[in-house]
């Protein structure tokens, strides 16, 4: 990630943008949102890991695509046991647990992340030096 990190750095200073509002000090802003917003996702990436770890412990496993044996009741099972953890990440879990993609996890997995409304924000991050 710091190589992205570093590359995103690196563009915004060839924008020359950064000496309209602090140079860098407004970089290292910039920097702590990227750092801010990187750490909510690896939390949540963390948490789905540790969630599936748990579900394999107890002996639930990705049903192949088409398997009919005993699905509903393992079906049953399982969502009764997701229903006790972080409700956020149900539709990941499910998608797992059904053999998704990795691309569908992943997309599922990322739309579970809430992000404060303060880094919703589109408006330019602008320093009040005193």
């Amino acid at each position: 990630m710091s190589s992205i990190k570093q590359q995103l750095l690196e563009a915004i200073r060839d924008l020359n943008v950064s000496d309209d509002y602090g140079d860098e000090v407004w970089l290292a802003e910039i920097m702590k949102i990227w750092d801010h917003i990187h750490a909510l996702f690896s939390i949540q990436e963390i948490n789905w890991k540790n969630m599936v770890k748990k579900l394999k412990e107890e002996g639930h496993r990705t049903q192949p695509r088409g398997s009919r044996d005993n699905a509903t009741l393992l079906k049953q099972d399982f969502d009764r046991r997701i229903s006790t953890m972080d409700r956020s990440l149900t539709p990941s879990l499910k998608a797992w647990f059904e053999g998704q993609n990795v691309q569908e996890l992943v997309k599922l997995i990322v739309e579970s992340v809430e992000v404060p409304e303060d880094l919703k924000s589109t408006e330019v991050i602008v320093l009040h030096l005193v």
